[in-house]
């Protein structure tokens, strides 16, 4: 494990863990994912909108937090050794078919 990693998996978890419909609360969720993951070959913008999305006001149906995307998220951060996150990113995008960042 890496230290710098398992203090930013932490402020993570800090930071979305009372993420609810609130548009704020998930707005301040989705802000503390992108800055912890600047820096990192993770993809912030769709890891927010996948795991935290925001509602869409024209539609009637709940857009729900993926808490357990999120625990696993912060998990695997936390046992990471790379610094830049790419094993954890790898992962992601070929889980997603997400595009690598670069």
């Amino acid at each position: 494990m890496n230290q710098a990693n398992v203090d930013r998996a932490q402020r993570i978890k800090r930071g979305t863990q009372k993420v609810g419909h609130a548009h704020d609360e998930r707005q301040a969720g989705r802000e503390v994912l992108k800055k912890e993951l600047e820096d990192t070959k993770l993809p912030a913008r769709s890891i927010c909108d996948i795991l935290i999305p925001l509602q869409n006001p024209k539609k009637s149906a709940r857009a729900n937090v993926d808490q357990r995307g999120l625990d696993d998220l912060i998990e695997k951060i936390k046992r990471s050794n790379q610094s830049d996150l790419c094993d954890v990113a790898d992962e992601w995008n070929l889980i997603h078919d997400v595009q690598p960042v670069r």
